[in-house]
């Protein structure tokens, strides 16, 4: 039974073999389809055959194991044995496993170690609790379900492993690498998957474990040789992360962690180490200025929890990246509604109103990423760290915070009316979460394979498309089920930013090679949600734009505004081709842009420290925000678009 080429395409129980899923030195696992409600499985197949004495132990343990339910195992749902032939029926998870994605010699971020150890821990606990070992912890072993979350499959089973006892198998050679020494003298406990986690996460933030070499020479380092330093062979490792890891790695059990949930607990307080002193960043309130025949057009740059506090509701947000201290005392006696002829306001050469911006507030770390609620009462943003923030403008103070990434968060993006009281962020270790505004509380979650770059909501607030770091692909998720719904390989290469149009017709993606690519999801968006498998895209080589670095949709019309590494901003209709307008005020890359809520203006945030509001249907500017002494990164227009 053990042939494959003999096996694929036979029946096995009620299932057919269809194709070889994975194989060891002692198993096959093939993907299985049941004859008749057509349910996909995974069937694992051993190479051995069970005495009458050694069979009725098996089925005994596999009715134990199979009582074990936890979102981190993987679910043995069926055992059987066929011809002597131990045969065990389990979940098919559509992501695989782990170790197809990281590889030996890849590094893993640390926020993204901590939390599959974190997920991992809680299965082994579980196990723990009910008296039981895993006793085969290694990355083979770890699938990934379709959230991206860690599944821990394939626990010890005795019966099996003492029919190997007689030979070298009893653990397979891959095993060895993860073994902790107690079990090379047949003595083992719950520590000992401890001491295999512990090599697990060695080997994901340094690219390899621990020990290597042949197999004898992996046991007696095992016994009797001290881990190399982890820091040494990588870079910002605090001392507290290889001091965790290390301890777990004892030779000795007892000087192990308590349990395995305190060795990940205190590799996520490790995780967390205070950060070296950071530049000071100022945030300044919005000063208007009233054009003659265009709408108040206003900006505003970071906002913090302390110090000064915001203005009244502006019709544009900004964020700068990077505005030093010496701002703080900038004009910040302005009146709130200037006109073009009041002191304090210049003219620039190019008639553009040049607003001078005092200073909000005194911040540790910039303005990554920031949005307004649907109603124009707060503002979210996120900084360089973990920690989101909202902030109530009438009230001029931050009113919540979020802290439940472990990564830096990317992205933060408040949802549609639909879901006003609802945001989404995302992190460096691949995490979306979906929150309640109000109370805090996490609604869905899931997990990419990479760390997000960029996300955008539909329109109606079902949807979330995100794009990772590896900007080769997009993916739509239900915002409600943390499912995934479309997953779309790009016809192009590094993708870095999107948008969905405001009729939920289109997303559209930006690379940074100029290049865009657009999805036509409309009719998906109309209740036929098959339609999603049904990919309909378009590519478009090559715009004026080396690199685009921003785009968005119009509100109100089917028009797509973009910029990037040359310096201007772009409006075009992606339809026809036209591109009616080009803004070139600029005089370094462009960073952000917003439409204004009727869609008359744009405002867009450059490396050139400005904020430049401007007419979208001719490109004439309305007034100019300096003030910063480096890059603006992030802009958005008030929901309102009246101050």
């Amino acid at each position: 039974m053990a042939d494959q080429l003999v096996l694929i395409g036979k029946q096995v129980g009620d299932y057919r073999l269809e194709r070889l899923i994975g194989r060891g030195s002692t198993t096959e696992v093939y993907e299985g389809r049941h004859i008749q409600s057509q349910r996909q499985m995974a069937v694992k197949i051993w190479h051995t055959q069970l005495g009458e004495a050694e069979r009725q132990t098996f089925l005994r343990e596999l009715q134990m194991i199979s009582k074990m339910s936890h979102t981190h195992l993987l679910d043995i749902l069926q055992y059987d044995v066929q011809y002597n032939v131990p045969i065990t029926y389990m979940e098919l998870l559509p992501n695989g496993a782990l170790r197809q994605r990281l590889k030996e010699g890849q590094r893993v971020p640390l926020s993204l170690v901590v939390t599959y150890i974190k997920q991992l821990a809680q299965a082994l606990q579980y196990l723990h609790d009910n008296k039981l070992t895993h006793l085969n912890v290694k990355p083979e072993n770890l699938l990934l379900d379709g959230q991206n979350n860690v599944v821990l499959a394939d626990i010890w089973i005795p019966a099996i492993a003492h029919h190997f006892a007689s030979s070298t198998r009893q653990f397979g050679l891959n095993n060895i690498p993860y073994m902790a020494p107690e079990l090379f003298q047949n003595q083992s406990s719950p520590a000992s998957d401890q001491y295999a986690l512990a090599v697990i996460v060695y080997e994901w933030l340094s690219g390899w474990p621990p020990f290597q070499g042949k197999p004898a020479t992996l046991v007696e380092q095992h016994r009797l040789m001290d881990p190399p330093s982890l820091r040494e062979k990588v870079e910002n490792i605090s001392e507290e992360v290889e001091r965790v890891v290390l301890k777990a790695l004892s030779k000795d059990p007892q000087k192990r962690f308590a349990d395995i949930t305190a060795f990940a607990n205190a590799l996520e307080a490790a995780s967390y180490q205070k950060a070296s002193a950071q530049k000071t960043y100022v945030t300044a309130p919005a000063r208007p200025v009233t054009v003659p025949g265009q709408r108040t057009a206003a900006f505003q740059p970071n906002s913090s929890p302390s110090h000064s506090s915001p203005s009244h509701a502006s019709p544009s947000h900004a964020s700068s990246s990077h505005s030093s201290s010496s701002h703080s005392s900038s004009s910040h006696s302005s009146p709130s509604h200037s006109s073009p002829s009041q002191p304090g306001v210049q003219q620039s050469k190019t008639n553009q109103t040049v607003m001078p911006v005092s200073p909000l507030c005194i911040l540790k770390e910039p303005i990554t990423s920031l949005d307004w609620s649907p109603d124009g009462n707060y503002i979210v943003t996120v900084g360089s760290g973990r920690v989101v923030s909202i902030w109530d403008v009438a009230a001029k103070k931050a009113v919540q915070t979020y802290q439940r990434h472990r990564g830096k968060i990317q992205r933060v993006a408040w949802g549609p009316q639909q879901m006003r009281h609802t945001i989404a962020s995302a992190s460096s270790e691949g995490n979306i979460q979906i929150w309640n505004a109000k109370s805090g509380m996490q609604l869905a979650s899931w997990l990419e394979d990479a760390p997000i770059q960029n996300i955008a909501w539909s329109p109606d607030g079902q949807f979330l498309v995100s794009i990772n770091i590896a900007g080769d692909n997009i993916k739509i998720w239900d915002a409600k089920t943390s499912k995934l719904v479309a997953h779309y390989r790009s016809k192009i290469q590094h993708l870095q930013v999107l948008d969905w149009s405001a009729d939920g017709t289109y997303i559209v993606a930006g690379n940074t090679e100029g290049s865009m690519q657009m999805w036509f999801v409309g009719i998906a968006m109309k209740d036929n949600r098959e339609a999603f498998q049904r990919e309909q895209t378009r590519v478009y080589q090559r715009t004026a734009v080396n690199a685009i670095k921003a785009l968005a949709w119009a509100p109100n019309k089917g028009l797509l505004a973009y910029g990037g590494s040359s310096a201007g901003v772009d409006i075009w209709n992606p339809i026809t081709g036209i591109s009616p307008v080009h803004y070139d005020q600029h005089k370094d890359q462009i960073n952000a842009i917003s439409w204004s809520p009727d869609g008359s203006s744009i405002a867009s945030a450059s490396s050139d420290t400005s904020v430049q509001v401007w007419e979208s249907n001719k490109g004439k500017a309305i007034c100019m925000y300096r003030g910063h002494s480096e890059s603006v990164n992030t802009v958005k227009w008030s929901p309102n678009g009246n101050g």
